[in-house]
This record gives C-alpha cells, structure tokens and sequence, in this order.
C-alpha cells in the first residue's frame, strides 16, 4: 500500500441524534388506521419533516 501512496480512511462511528424519554407520553391513535374517511376533509395528516424544510428555505 505505501507503494501505492494509499490511505486507509476509517468510517466514524455511528451517533444517535435523537434523544427520547421513556416517560414521555404518546399522542393517542385517533385514526385507528383508517385511511379511507367517508367525506373529504375528514382526516388530515402532518409530517414536521416538511415543515422543517420550508422554514430553512423560506428564510
């Protein structure tokens, strides 16, 4: 490998970024896994993801 002029290059370790509490409470399930509502409007959904991306770029 020195011959060569090649490195080794050692991947960093693995870090977990989100920090959960076990005693944090879980929003209740008020779908219930019903993806098909009877009228339009019925059940509406968020993703924070998208709305993360808009406030970075809207700045």
């Amino acid at each position: 490998m020195k011959s060569l002029k090649l490195k080794v290059i050692q991947r960093q370790a693995y870090k977990v970024t989100t920090q959960r509490k076990h005693t944090d409470k879980v929003a209740d399930n008020l779908i219930n896994q019903d993806f098909n509502p009877e009228n339009p409007n019925q059940v509406w959904s968020f993703t924070p993801k998208h709305l993360t991306a808009y406030l970075i770029t809207s700045r």
